[in-house]
């Protein structure tokens, strides 16, 4: 055991910190000590260097949505009530991972926190648990640094006792819908076993929970890139002015810079710290000397969300196939070998599956999945000879045209779009042309779950192109629409 005072004084030299907890200082089990102490040392490095910048967060409702630093809102959580649960609503790619680790190493001093990345820590138990043998009994106890017997639930109560404790949940949109609902049954189990902990669940936007006994004590945003923030990422992939220019005329040219309507500045295509690297990489692409003169610029003038992505993972696959729809159908009838209930692909990636489907171009299909699996678009998963897709966007792209061409119903395509309850996923499917045809009952489904219509725009504003928006797609939506929500959506895309 080690005194837990120690870490306290190591976290509290942090620039933010504001003092220590009233709670009384106590001892760690060895591992979860081990662990603070490394997250807090790795914080303050990553603050020192400069590649970690603290992370503000807005409260919904409470006190006017005043934003909270990363160190007000380890706070908050600290005196958050046990049983009750914070959500962190983000899109992918924006920084969720980073604020849950930050959130670790500002809490783990003062309170015994877990934070526990789904897709990597959870995902392969996930396939094992029963009612009786919860997954997250198995994970919390191998954070403890305790071996799990015969029953694991009932070790992790003689671990942990009263002690309250925090749940830093992350990573849940890596799980495909099966694997979800597995995880909702062990998050019930976590609730009927009434343990003294705070659940903290990192989830994208469009996550609502009908349940009122399920329902968040407190919901943060993580806010869009401001065009400073988004701009900060070109100039520093672009470090040369010449170059810089360039990039920013490549973007303007294909619409690409395209800012929302709004008191705050906000692209409508970097939303994300992963949509400005993208655009960055595709703008390198573009301007990058190759036995094309004006090299590998494929973007059409007026892109939506599918064709950004789509776009950018062709390219990282140009020595296999050269051409984005030969790039993405190979993909899909890889996904296609992995279909879970003959509901949902399962868009793991093994060389065995990738190998049941014909190459392109008739190449050897053993030589090509291995560079497929050495590739920029994947990266390994936490089961042995496996890898995914390298982020969930790309995952998103490839669900979106596997549900748009097993759904030619737009009421089913609606179903079973809104089961994802991710307003990414709704953006990536309404984006594709066979998508689009069904915006105005997606639109519909997405207000009637209470998400407002400012929440909404900016997805349906990503995946319209600007050359559609004629009187007649307007006069179309307005007749369609029945509602306030829905005519809100269609008001604010005509303002775009």
């Amino acid at each position: 055991m080690r005194n837990f005072t120690q870490l306290v004084v190591f976290v509290c030299l942090l620039p933010a910190c504001s003092g220590a907890s009233s709670q009384a200082p106590r001892k760690l089990p060895e591992a979860m000590a081990d662990r603070c102490a490394a997250a807090a040392r790795g914080l303050a490095a990553a603050i020192a260097d400069g590649s970690h910048q603290p992370i503000v967060v807005t409260p919904v409702g409470g006190d006017g949505q005043t934003p909270w630093t990363e160190q007000q809102t380890a706070e908050r959580l600290l005196a958050a009530k046990p049983g009750g649960e914070t959500w962190v609503i983000a899109r992918g790619g924006s920084g969720k991972s980073m604020l849950a680790w930050g959130i670790e190493a500002l809490t783990c001093g003062q309170r015994l926190t877990f934070r526990v990345d789904v897709g990597l820590d959870l995902r392969a138990k996930l396939e094992m648990a029963t009612p009786t043998q919860p997954a997250l009994a198995r994970v919390l106890l191998a954070q403890l640094g305790v071996r799990a017997g015969e029953d694991p639930a009932a070790q992790l109560r003689d671990e942990l006792d009263n002690t309250p404790w925090l749940l830093l949940l992350d990573g849940t949109d890596e799980l495909t819908q099966s694997e979800r609902r597995k995880l909702n049954a062990e998050l019930d189990w976590l609730q009927k076993a009434e343990f003294s902990a705070h659940l903290v669940r990192f989830e994208r936007p469009g996550m609502v929970e009908s349940k009122p006994a399920q329902a968040p004590e407190i919901v943060l945003h993580l806010p869009d890139l401001s065009c400073t923030e988004a701009d900060a990422v070109l100039a520093r992939r672009f470090a040369d002015p010449v170059a810089l220019k360039a990039a920013h005329a490549w973007l303007t040219a294909h619409r690409l810079d395209r800012k929302r309507t709004g008191e705050a500045c906000r692209f409508v295509h970097m939303s994300t710290h992963r949509d400005a690297e993208t655009l960055a990489d595709l703008a390198q692409d573009a301007l990058a000397t190759t036995d094309q003169p004006t090299g590998l610029d494929d973007m059409p003038t007026d892109p939506v969300r599918t064709d950004i992505y789509a776009i950018w993972l062709a390219h990282r696959l140009h020595g296999i196939t050269s051409t984005t729809d030969g790039a993405l159908n190979w993909l899909d009838r890889i996904a296609a070998q992995g279909v879970i209930d003959k509901r949902e692909p399962d868009l793991r990636l093994s060389v065995n599956r990738c190998e049941g489907v014909p190459a392109p171009g008739g190449s050897d299909a053993g030589t090509v999945c291995r560079r497929l699996l050495q590739s920029p678009v994947v990266r390994k998963s936490e089961a042995s000879g496996t890898a995914t897709l390298a982020n969930r966007t790309l995952m998103d792209l490839l669900f979106a045209r596997w549900l748009v061409k097993g759904q030619t119903d737009c009421a089913l395509l609606t179903s079973a779009t809104g089961e994802m309850a991710s307003l990414e996923v709704a953006a990536m499917v309404t984006s594709l042309p066979d998508g689009r045809r069904c915006l105005n009952p997606m639109v519909a489904a997405i207000c009637s779950r209470g998400i407002p219509a400012d929440d909404i725009i900016g997805f349906v504003d990503e995946a319209v192109p600007m050359n559609t928006r004629d009187p007649a797609f307007f006069a179309i939506a307005d007749e369609r629409a029945h509602g306030a929500c829905e005519r809100g959506v269609f008001a604010g895309l005509r303002a775009k």
